[in-house]
């Protein structure tokens, strides 16, 4: 499988405790592939190993369901035909692709604009769309011209039916960012539809938790441990103690640059852009993670505000009260700086 199918954004997660003795016999795990990446899913609840393997299957359709709207790399995907019409009337969507749209729209106004799924044109011209070697870095003249396919507000959404409308027939539009945290909830949604409402759902960097991890040593939530960014690129992560979370029915994202790279003229290019330049994030030793009550949100909002500056992407989740970590590393040090949400969720480890 293509693993830039979708550009998803970076993260690790350790989770803590999960070794310890549970008092429930019931926990068990089931894990795949989708959307470029790796999914899985712990539960505390009694399921006989058919009933596993038909959820499993559930799962694995609504996954295949998505991908066949969101995917970039499907010729045949809702997003491609949208982004091939040349259309400047409404259009009809799909439910999901509304959606995803409209939490889209939400986080660019929130991240001031630094979060842009029309970004695609770029994505395109840089060469992270597909799987051929860009051999030198795009023009600035190239990189202009397709910075105006760019922008947000040319993008309309309706819900009654649900239809999109371009106000440019040549805006092409990229959702990865939210759709895999919107993945994510749907998964919950359907194991909330099955009765099964204490487990935590991962696809790639994106997790949401809801309920109990019941362990000796956790009575309520689910302890999370985020992966520390090593000081140096030969420094091991392990070297660091995890920032520890107890997340009670909470998403958690976390975004950076520091794996998902393209290599041009010996210059390791990031994944994520800034829609002021037009050109990869430079930062290959930051990293953003956000906690939400929609893993859609925490995964667009972790992207977003990697894409600023650290000062300016701290300064914006403070002022609309979002739990917020920034990780850097790129002066040989490895500090952590987060909000007074995020800070609230942390936890000795």
């Amino acid at each position: 499988m293509n693993r830039r199918r979708f550009l998803f954004t970076c993260g690790t997660f350790m989770f803590l405790g999960i070794n310890a003795p549970l008092k429930s016999d019931d926990a068990w795990e089931i894990n795949g592939r989708a959307m470029g990446t790796r999914w899985r899913i712990k539960a505390l609840h009694g399921l006989s190993p058919t009933q596993r393997s038909d959820l499993k299957a559930a799962i694995e359709e609504r996954l295949e369901t998505l991908e066949r709207i969101f995917s970039t790399y499907r010729p045949t995907s809702e997003i491609s035909r949208f982004n091939r019409s040349r259309n400047l009337d409404w259009q009809l969507a799909s439910p999901e692709m509304v959606e995803v749209a409209r939490i889209s729209r939400d986080v660019n106004r929130i991240t001031q604009g630094a979060f842009d799924p029309t970004l695609y044109p770029l994505i395109q011209l840089w060469g992270f769309d597909s799987q051929r070697q860009q051999q030198v870095p795009p023009s600035a003249e190239s990189v202009a011209a397709a910075r105006q396919r760019v922008g947000y507000s040319r993008l309309e959404t309706q819900s009654d039916p649900p239809a999109l409308r371009k106000k440019r027939t040549d805006l092409e539009v990229d959702f990865s960012s939210s759709a895999k945290g919107y993945a994510v909830d749907e998964v919950v949604a359907l194991l909330h539809r099955e009765g099964l409402h204490d487990h935590l759902v991962q696809i790639g960097g994106d997790l949401r938790v809801t309920g109990n991890h019941i362990t000796a040593s956790t009575t309520k939530g689910w302890r999370v441990g985020i992966e520390r960014l090593p000081a140096s690129p030969s420094t091991n992560s392990s070297s660091f103690p995890p920032v520890s979370l107890e997340l009670l029915d909470r998403a958690l994202s976390t975004s950076g640059n520091y794996r998902n790279t393209l290599a041009i003229e010996g210059q390791s290019y990031g994944h994520i852009f800034d829609p002021r330049t037009g050109t990869p994030v430079m930062r290959p030793r930051v990293s953003v993670s956000v906690v939400h009550t929609s893993s859609a949100f925490s995964s667009a909002l972790a992207t977003g505000l990697y894409a600023l500056p650290p000062d300016e992407a701290l300064r914006l989740a403070e002022e609309n009260h979002l739990a917020c970590l920034v990780q850097e590393a790129d002066t040989g040090q490895s500090v952590l700086r987060m909000t007074s949400a995020f800070q609230r969720l942390t936890s000795p480890p």
